[in-house]
């Protein structure tokens, strides 16, 4: 992964743990995540495969309920 790559996927994980930090009980649909992720975010991410899969190789987040409704939370 080059320099540039890194410094993006950093600042979409940040990115990410910030929007679901703000809800009270830090927990948010995935499909919502991926509505208020800043589009250059987004598409980083999908060049990387599908949110899901980005998500899952961080174990901070843990994703629960049925897929197309899963909730993410740390």
């Amino acid at each position: 992964m080059g320099n540039a790559e890194s410094r993006l996927e950093c600042d979409a994980l940040v990115c990410a743990i910030h929007i679901i930090a703000r809800r009270s009980n830090q927990s948010m649909t995935l499909a919502d995540l991926g509505a208020l992720l800043p589009e250059h975010h987004l598409q980083f991410i999908q060049r990387k495969g599908r949110l899901r899969k980005w998500i899952l190789k961080y174990p901070i987040f843990a994703l629960t309920g049925p897929r197309e409704r899963e909730h993410i939370t740390f």
